[in-house]
């Protein structure tokens, strides 16, 4: 995901269910108290006609933004229900179906979304994170790489793209997609978390220095490379973090293909 995602990333969550009791459809007392959270939102929305469901879209966005997956499912369902053409809604309600762990659904709502639009650059990057909740990297990157192509501007699908391989392992592609949208640093950072992750810890410590080396405040690369060496943040910068250091990583920048 969310989105934009690292394994880190690719990173998922579940949805609320609140513990007051409620008739199937009611809102519970914790949902009203977020609605006035978006009050003004959800009146523009309600307050005129909208046959073609945006409204119910741009909350149903609003809400997942926000974690709120129960609400944002209703609104991708209402905004289907205004328009079952809408592509954007099928696509919404597969990122609920994947952050509350329901597999068969969300492919069952990105299978509606592309009986509507095969080339849909949105559908393709849903099915990207599906693939990758489900522990098929390969499928994941080839989505990817299909939504990528559909838009490719995109810096959400170029990261995305990045995090995938990084995820798969394959570190020098990932670094290529990771520079057309961030930093070096940031970008060594990334993969070094996936490194730390899958446990190679002096993988992990050297990007986290190469991080350091191209990006001396990036406070969450040395946060992270001070806990795993077990040190004091606040010691002096090594060597390795000198401005006018000239050795560079030796990953391209360009992206070969």
């Amino acid at each position: 995901m969310n989105a934009r995602l690292l394994s880190i990333c690719i990173l998922f969550v579940g949805c609320t269910t609140g513990k007051s009791s409620k008739e199937p459809g009611a809102f519970t007392a914790e949902d009203r108290k977020f609605f006035k959270e978006a009050e003004a939102q959800a009146d523009a929305v309600m307050a005129k006609p909208d046959p073609k469901g945006g409204g119910y879209l741009q909350m149903g966005q609003f809400y997942l933004g926000a974690k709120k997956l129960n609400l944002a499912e209703r609104m991708f369902q209402k905004a289907i229900e205004s328009d079952p053409k809408s592509v954007p809604a099928h696509a919404g309600l597969a990122q609920c179906h994947v952050a509350a762990g329901r597999t068969d659904q969300a492919a069952a709502a990105l299978d509606k979304g592309f009986a509507i639009q095969p080339k849909s650059a949105i559908l393709w990057n849903e099915a990207a994170v599906l693939r990758a909740n489900t522990g098929d990297m390969e499928g994941a990157i080839e989505a990817a790489e299909q939504a990528l192509a559909l838009e490719p501007k995109s810096e959400l699908y170029t990261e995305n793209l990045g995090n995938f391989l990084a995820v798969s392992g394959q570190y020098k592609r990932a670094m290529d997609a990771y520079l057309k949208t961030m930093g070096r640093g940031e970008a060594h950072y990334r993969i070094g978390m996936v490194l730390k992750d899958k446990g190679d810890v002096r993988g992990a410590e050297r990007q986290l220095k190469e991080s350091l080396a191209e990006q001396p405040d990036h406070a969450a690369a040395r946060k992270l490379l001070a806990a795993m060496q077990g040190v004091d943040e606040s010691v002096q910068r090594a060597s390795y973090e000198t401005p006018d250091r000239k050795a560079r990583s030796s990953m391209p920048t360009r992206n070969r293909r």
